[in-house]
């Protein structure tokens, strides 16, 4: 089995027009939206026809600081 890419979503406001996470009703659900995030799905359409991504978005409370450091240690 592949490991699934894992994309760390910034949960602040700060990030709103590039990403913006959005709680859903139902706690474990999560909606995505964005520049970046309508980006990165329209790469995967054009990828997908030759090759299987699969991903995790993982919101991310903290410091963009903070997100880099935990994705060069790989611990998100």
């Amino acid at each position: 089995m592949v490991k699934p890419l894992k994309i760390g979503i910034p949960a602040n406001r700060s990030f709103d027009k590039f990403v913006k996470v959005d709680k859903a009703q139902i706690d474990p659900e999560k909606k995505y939206s964005g520049f970046c995030i309508d980006i990165f799905r329209e790469i995967l359409t054009i990828l997908e026809q030759n090759y299987c991504l699969p991903y995790d978005f993982i919101p991310f409370v903290g410091t963009y600081d903070e997100l880099v450091d935990c994705v060069y240690n790989k611990n998100l």
